[in-house]
């Protein structure tokens, strides 16, 4: 253990399972409802969002995680990031990821563990010409979605 780094990493002792996050990680991009990766559900609000990248990869002795996306819902990148942690130790099997998009019923999700945010930082932040709000979609906006 990096003292050093100790606020700024997750630090886990055990070596995990890269190409099992790397196949995991390929699931989340796309268009889903996020539902299963949210924190704090403000009702009516849309859980859906659309992410343009993941990617996992080793740099160094650390695991790196980079989402690029639309935008996220509170808690999101946290949750994420914890099922993939729970997939490359073995914890989850690879496709937990495409079972947890699917939920759509808060009380029948196994949630994914939350890692703490010392591992987290904000890489950038892009506008695009027109930004559209995200969290304002109502709550029949999600019908929209395919199943």
């Amino acid at each position: 253990r990096d003292p050093m780094r100790s606020r700024y990493v997750f630090d886990y002792p055990k070596p995990l399972d890269l190409g099992a996050m790397q196949r995991a990680a390929s699931d989340l991009v796309g268009e889903h409802d996020f539902l299963a990766f949210s924190q704090q559900i403000i009702e009516g609000k849309s859980t859906v969002r659309t992410l343009y990248d993941v990617s996992v990869r080793q740099v160094r002795d650390e695991i790196w995680i980079d989402i690029v996306g639309s935008a996220f819902v509170r808690g999101m990148m946290r949750r994420m990031s914890g099922a993939l942690w729970d997939i490359g130790r073995g914890a989850r099997p690879d496709d937990e990821i495409k079972r947890l998009l699917g939920q759509r019923v808060k009380e029948q999700i196994k949630w994914p563990t939350v890692l703490p945010a010392c591992g987290l930082t904000l890489m950038k932040i892009s506008y695009g010409r027109h930004p559209q709000p995200q969290r304002n979609l109502q709550k029949t906006d999600l019908n929209s979605v395919e199943e």
